[in-house]
């Protein structure tokens, strides 16, 4: 009986044994399956990554070297209501210009239509280069006869908390007949001068002495300018500096006005040119808020080599060929861009 009894447990053991190591190797091939199972799916997931990125990088080249980025919409033109409805989806890419950010921006987008003075934003999104929208639907009424002379506008602002937001890129959506329904893109431009009327006007007088090379500036005033301060007013002053190339000829600024959108400020500034100078310079005009601490830009003009539109230009060509002549003009200002 003890002998048998000791094969018994002898061969039990044996089985056990066995059997432990068959469990043991079972669970490591199905924790190596497991594994390898786990990794097929983060390869195939960081290829689909890797050609998506490939797609917007090869977007991102072939759209222009101004483009802030690529505005995603959804449009829908009832011919039975005439109404548009769009949806502003997202926004692919968005750069900011002549801003420093340390966080990603936080931003939302203004649509109008170009003949109307309705205009519809869409919720805040906070800090993100690529912001997604909520779905909200805009409508706007346009007749059918009136399409081919309209377009939708979407501006895209910078949301700020304590200073006033500013519009930072914009997009013309078409209202052809192929794009009136469906899912469309188009490229986020610049701000334009043609949706500045925001930032106010400016009255500049210049004359041009040339028996002793003096180039008279005068500030008459401005009108319409933007709210800056949280209790809706504004103190603004000018900046005016006069530059030949480098070199900075005439470098001043008006007297401070409290508490006005329309100041009058007639101060006249005079500068010596030479008419060697003359094809080199650039005069520069910045409209300032005062504030505690420094000043803040609210709008800007560039007169001369540099000049911002046709109009400035032409005003700075009337006063150089024709001496002794003053010549007086409202500019709209512009926002702050490329400002050293």
């Amino acid at each position: 009986m003890p002998i048998a009894w000791t094969k018994d447990v002898l061969q039990f053991s044996v089985l056990a044994y066995v059997g432990i190591i068959i469990c043991f190797l079972a669970i490591a091939f199905l924790f190596l399956l497991l594994c390898w199972c786990c990794l097929r799916k983060i390869s195939i997931k960081s290829n689909d990554v890797n050609e998506e990125e490939e797609e917007e990088f090869s977007r991102s080249n072939s759209m222009d070297a101004n483009s802030l980025g690529e505005l995603f919409y959804n449009i829908d033109y009832s011919y039975q209501t005439a109404r548009i409805s769009l949806s502003l989806k997202q926004i692919r890419n968005l750069k900011i210009t002549g801003r420093k950010l340390n966080d990603p921006p936080t931003t939302y987008i203004t649509a109008s239509l170009s003949s109307s003075k309705k205009s519809i934003s869409t919720s805040i999104v906070s800090k993100s280069f690529n912001p997604r929208y909520p779905d909200q639907m805009m409508t706007f009424y346009c007749p059918l006869e009136d399409l081919p002379n309209n377009k939708l506008v979407a501006a895209v602002s910078l949301h700020q908390r304590i200073h006033r937001d500013i519009e930072i890129a914009e997009a013309d959506i078409p209202l052809d007949d192929d794009n009136l329904q469906g899912d469309f893109s188009v490229e986020l431009k610049p701000w334009t001068e043609r949706l500045i009327s925001k930032r106010g006007k400016i009255c500049l007088m210049m004359r041009y002495q040339p028996r002793n090379f003096s180039l008279a500036i005068g500030i008459v005033e401005c009108r319409d300018l933007p709210a800056m301060d949280w209790d809706g007013s504004t103190n603004p002053y000018v900046r005016l500096i006069v530059k030949c190339k480098e070199d900075i000829k005439l470098k001043v600024k008006t007297k401070a006005m409290t508490r006005k959108k329309n100041p009058y400020f007639n101060q006249t500034f005079k500068c010596s040119l030479t008419p060697k100078e003359i094809p080199h310079i650039t005069i520069i005009i910045k409209v300032k808020e005062t504030e505690t601490f420094g000043s803040k830009v609210i709008g800007c003009i560039k007169l001369g080599v540099e000049s911002d539109t046709e109009a400035l230009e032409r005003h700075f060509n009337d006063v150089i060929e024709n001496p002794r002549r003053p010549f007086t003009q409202w500019h709209s200002l512009l926002l702050p861009r490329d400002i050293n």
